[in-house]
């Protein structure tokens, strides 16, 4: 995979199809939709999207849903427990000013988001009169939303369009990327006066929901481009999945009881079993669970996630009150927090080049935690917020 160091020799390059634009944003997941929203929002006029999926379809939400944490105005008390939900797990590398920061920023959001038109599927109860779901995804609806929302607002989309590699100037600047179609084979290029990364975490043929286009593609177009990192060695992340089941969704685990293979019930609680849980599967052959500490609000919200109830209504298992076989999936960056360094404005470093969500390095979210959930899209939404506006720039 060469990388192009000149924006001439690209002209020079024979590709069926070239485009000029001010921003071109390489994914098209939730991160990438916001910036390059917020990108013509300031006054950038041709914003390219580009993905190896299909915008609206592409990334992990897409598949699996979820949910953006942010500060409920008046709210204290809920406010500094959602701040410091994860505190004690990071061990001390967190940084609560930011986390406080990012979920003030997500609250705003939502209220852009709000007015834009997207309304929130998952019906909560109030906190202070605000919703406490006004960031909650619902998979194809909301990125469906997002990519009308794209198309409203002029930006092109080349779906099924992977980028290849970025193109840089000789002065130094990233300005675009080099691409194919995947079904017509026909190239593509893209001379940007701003590149965003927004390709997501890596936990390709990890088999976890919607991970199979997560390959890592904007970490190597980073690296390549001389961009640092940071936290790579906690990028190894595993989750706790009903044996089977693609889910690694974690909102049942607190309501969780689990065992080894011989029913001995294990110490932990949450994500903090997994250790616990991977080391019996390896010393008893296996490892159950049973959902047997949920209130009723659990049971019901639970009914309304088809990735994990559904699986359990195909099996005849009633988990609440019987035990159902477990393992661990890896889902690697997607939900760790190695990434690539960016700065306030979700600068690389590298001129011109730009990254946002899964793809950054966010230890200062959750220390080297689990990053994933409220804290992760909140962060997706903030940092493309960031880059979609000094890009734009």
């Amino acid at each position: 995979m060469a990388f192009a160091f000149q924006a001439i020799k690209a002209s020079e390059q024979k590709v069926d199809h070239r485009i000029q634009a001010d921003v071109l944003v390489i994914g098209g997941s939730i991160a990438g939709c916001w910036a390059a929203m917020v990108a013509r929002q300031n006054g950038a006029e041709r914003v390219v999207v580009c993905d190896k999926s299909r915008v609206g379809v592409a990334g992990v939400v897409a598949q699996a849903s979820g949910s953006a944490a942010y500060l409920i105005p008046g709210a204290d008390e809920y406010n500094e427990k959602l701040v410091h939900s994860r505190h004690l797990a990071a061990e001390g590398m967190d940084n609560l000013d930011f986390v406080r920061y990012v979920f003030g920023e997500s609250y705003k959001i939502a209220l852009e988001l709000q007015k834009l038109g997207f309304v929130s599927p998952v019906n909560r109860p109030d906190i202070n009169g605000v919703r406490s779901n006004l960031l909650a995804f619902d998979g194809h609806e909301a990125l469906g939303f997002f990519r009308q929302l794209l198309l409203s607002a002029g930006v092109t989309i080349l779906d099924e369009s992977p980028a290849l590699e970025l193109l840089r100037h000789q002065d130094g600047n990233i300005v675009g990327a080099n691409g194919v179609h995947k079904t017509t084979e026909k190239t593509w290029s893209v001379l940007a006066g701003a590149v965003i990364l927004a390709t997501g975490g890596n936990a390709f043929r990890s088999g976890a929901m919607g991970t199979h286009d997560t390959t890592g593609d904007g970490h190597l177009f980073a690296a390549e481009a001389g961009a640092q990192f940071s936290g790579m060695e906690f990028s190894g992340h595993y989750g706790i999945s009903p044996l089977g089941s693609t889910t690694t969704k974690g909102f049942w685990l607190s309501s969780a009881s689990f065992y080894d293979a011989n029913g001995q019930e294990l110490q932990g609680n949450g994500w903090e079993s997994v250790h616990t849980i991977g080391q019996a599967i390896l010393d008893t052959g296996g490892a159950f669970a049973s959902m047997n500490k949920a209130n009723e609000g659990l049971k019901i919200y639970a009914k309304n996630v088809p990735s994990i109830y559904h699986h359990f209504q195909n099996l005849g298992i009633d988990p609440y009150t019987e035990k159902f076989p477990i393992e661990l999936r890896y889902e690697g960056l997607v939900r760790s927090v190695g990434g690539i360094v960016v700065d306030e404005h979700a600068q690389t470093g590298i001129p011109g080049l730009y990254a946002v969500g899964d793809v950054t390095e966010r230890s200062k979210m959750t220390g080297a935690a689990m990053s994933g959930a409220g804290p992760a899209i909140a962060w997706c939404l903030v940092s493309a917020k960031k880059a979609g506006k000094h890009a734009a720039t």
